[in-house]
């Protein structure tokens, strides 16, 4: 009984908080958005582009797949700036949502949190699933080299004659994919896994509290 008191007192103090003092609700939220979102993943893909760390990603994979990212950045920019418009209600109705108590606001916030990072999720996965087959890729061709493939029937590595066609396109692919891989997987790490890990992390101490 007292838990659901302290936590009905917590989320009325902070709907009256976000009631009264709205422009500094305003502020901390466009600043935490701006840091787990877009300008903390503009950075890194700006830093990408260039030279990072001394490592020089393939020029022009680089620029395809910093340009399409920075491309979905802007059109979530436009629909941001839409919403802005009606940021005040949407945080009224957020904070409405205190009256029911503490965990109910936050329980809200954490729905709020994932539908503002739906755009990045898509963007991972699409990242995520060109990584793996990627490497799937290069996990084939390895036993290409080795004269095997894999039977998908019997699940298992069977012996395999090959022709020295079959193998020099081979050696072909997996000289592409060693050249690009690098590159895709940096783009993956470092743009992307971290980001989500916060967004995750944020979510998690929302949920917990």
């Amino acid at each position: 009984m007292t838990q659901l008191a302290v936590d009905f007192v917590l989320g009325v103090l902070i709907l009256f908080i976000v009631c009264y003092f709205p422009a500094v609700f305003f502020e901390v939220t466009n600043k935490a958005g701006s840091f787990l979102h877009l300008e903390g993943l503009k950075q890194r893909i700006y830093w990408l582009l260039g030279f990072p760390a001394g490592f020089k990603p393939n020029e022009n994979l680089g620029i395809f797949l910093g340009n399409f990212v920075l491309k979905i950045i802007q059109h979530w920019e436009y629909i941001t700036t839409y919403l802005s418009h009606i940021r005040l209600a949407i945080v009224l109705v957020i904070s409405i949502f205190g009256s029911l108590g503490c965990s109910v606001q936050l329980a809200a916030i954490n729905d709020a949190l994932l539908l503002c990072s739906i755009w990045l999720v898509i963007i991972y996965n699409l990242f995520a699933i060109v990584y793996k087959y990627t490497l799937d890729m290069m996990i084939t061709l390895l036993r290409l080299f080795r004269g095997k493939k894999f039977n998908e029937l019997r699940n298992r590595n069977d012996a395999n004659n090959f022709t020295v066609s079959e193998l020099f396109l081979g050696v072909l692919i997996i000289t592409l994919g060693i050249f690009l891989l690098p590159t895709v997987a940096i783009f993956y790490y470092y743009a992307f896994v971290m980001i989500i890990l916060n967004v995750l992390a944020l979510q998690l101490i929302l949920i917990v509290s």
